[in-house]
């Protein structure tokens, strides 16, 4: 085993726990806050802005101080990407996102089963709490440029030197448990590989903060801008009562489905558009599976060596069994 490698990710694992216990920290202290100003208490949004600015403009400033301790490890000139690579790069990103969102949900079914209780979706709950300017800001601007300077810049830049396809999948793993959840995991380890590998091949960690601002952009505030100019959900309601009356008739739901006609074709065509760019997405995925070579590293781990040199170390397994337990 690379000893110099293993000391290296298990100092990352640390950092990282230092930092979860900080973010922790600071959000129990903004909401305990926020919750004893009235006018903060009362309003989701101002609430949301006082529990949540302080860890983004705190905890990510003290992370970033303490990682320049370990020395950077990657090395070239970075790199631009065309306007059309970008856009590939979008739509398999997008495609990703909800290929492994499927997943996602899997993994969270059996949770419940195990549990016997459902178990909450927390970014959905958030979004549903908030209006569209704050999600616009915590969860589209904020959260992708600190976690991508983290979780692709910070951990990468320190890691790649052992090799491009170790240091990718210890960026998303670890990228996928610090989301906390079982709804979110999986899309988030799988675009934290991906964003991974657009970083370590641009060296650029622009593109990877615009993809990812794109997908939560995409993922996150079109749907609910959707669902809050549209009745559509009013709809729904109404339609699933109708189909447990035993006044139901193919009539009486056209007559339904015609009162919110112009609600329903703008979610029916939003939902097409969404499919229509998952499949592009996936064949352009096939199509461009052998542009996915990676590298060795100037000090690559020897094969056999490399879960045990970046994950069986005191700091990455203290991570990860905090991250399991939460």
């Amino acid at each position: 085993i690379n000893m110099e490698a293993k000391k290296q990710f298990s100092k990352i694992g640390f950092l990282l726990i230092i930092f979860t216990i900080l973010a922790n920290g600071i959000q129990i202290v903004s909401a305990l806050i926020a919750k004893n100003i009235p006018v903060v208490a009362n309003n989701n949004d101002l609430f949301m802005l006082v529990a949540m600015l302080p860890y983004f403009i705190i905890s990510y400033p003290v992370i970033f101080f303490l990682f320049k301790k370990i020395p950077l490890q990657i090395s070239g000139e970075p790199k631009k990407m065309t306007f059309g690579s970008l856009l590939v790069a979008f739509f398999m990103t997008y495609a990703l996102t909800y290929v492994c969102n499927f997943i996602g949900t899997f993994l969270l079914s059996i949770v419940e089963d195990i549990k016997g209780a459902p178990v909450e979706n927390v970014l959905a709950t958030l979004l549903n709490e908030i209006s569209p300017f704050t999600a616009l800001l915590l969860v589209v601007i904020l959260a992708p440029i600190c976690e991508e300077l983290l979780f692709r810049k910070a951990i990468i830049d320190r890691t790649a030197k052992y090799g491009e396809g170790i240091s990718i999948l210890f960026s998303g793993f670890l990228f996928g448990l610090f989301h906390g959840n079982f709804s979110q995991f999986a899309y988030a380890m799988f675009l934290g590989m991906f964003f991974g590998f657009i970083y370590i091949r641009t060296k650029n960690i622009m593109y990877p903060i615009i993809l990812h601002f794109l997908t939560c952009f995409m993922g996150a505030l079109v749907p609910m801008l959707v669902m809050n100019n549209t009745t559509y959900m009013e709809y729904e309601g109404k339609l699933a009562k109708l189909m447990e009356s035993p006044d139901y008739t193919d009539a009486a739901a056209t007559a339904l489905a015609m009162e919110y006609a112009s609600d329903v074709v703008l979610v029916s065509s939003y939902i097409i558009v969404m499919f229509a760019m998952i499949i592009i997405g996936v064949i352009l995925f096939i199509v461009k599976r052998k542009k996915f070579v990676l590298e060795a590293g100037e000090t690559p781990i020897e094969p056999g060596q490399r879960f045990k040199t970046a994950c069986l170390n005191p700091g990455v397994i203290a991570f990860v069994v905090f991250w399991i337990v939460m």
